[in-house]
């Protein structure tokens, strides 16, 4: 569904219509990234991350009257498809890059093609917010977006990853 954007990303469009825009709607972005590794996937901080993620995107729209377009990493987005039943629109799934580990960096990088080609400019990054999401924030206004602050709650760690 965004012919701009380059197949060889390695991300999965699941279906979504594309931004509306207008003037009576603005619409904003929102990267929801991963914390810690597990054999089995979404592990614990995944769970709870797509569960915020899910939490914030609904309260964005419902208070501000906003679409909010929902790219996440792929083992959040699984997180909140079977927790949430919620069809995530945009999965980051691999790097573009064959043989490179997925990163933060790759992750808003793939994101930051959607943004651009919906005429996105406002980004609320879903991270850890104790390790991760300081330098998430950094990706996403070094991309050339301007970060927007929602509070994520105390998420713990998943201490085998």
């Amino acid at each position: 569904m965004f012919s701009l954007v380059d197949r060889s990303l390695r991300l999965r469009d699941n279906g979504a219509k594309g931004a509306r825009r207008g003037k009576e709607q603005s619409v904003k972005g929102m990267v929801a990234w991963s914390f810690g590794q597990a054999e089995k996937e979404p592990n614990p901080c995944n769970v709870l991350l797509g569960i915020e993620a899910y939490r914030i995107l609904k309260e964005e729209e419902k208070n501000t009257g906003e679409e909010v377009v929902l790219v996440a990493q792929w083992e959040v987005a699984a997180a909140i498809r079977e927790i949430i039943g919620f069809p995530v629109p945009y999965v980051v799934e691999k790097h573009r890059h064959e043989g490179e580990c997925l990163n933060s960096k790759e992750v808003m990088a793939q994101a930051a093609d959607i943004f651009l080609n919906l005429g996105i400019t406002e980004v609320i990054p879903i991270a850890n917010p104790f390790l991760h999401l300081f330098a998430c924030r950094q990706f996403v206004r070094r991309f050339g977006f301007t970060p927007l602050r929602r509070k994520i709650r105390r998420l713990g760690f998943y201490g085998d990853s």
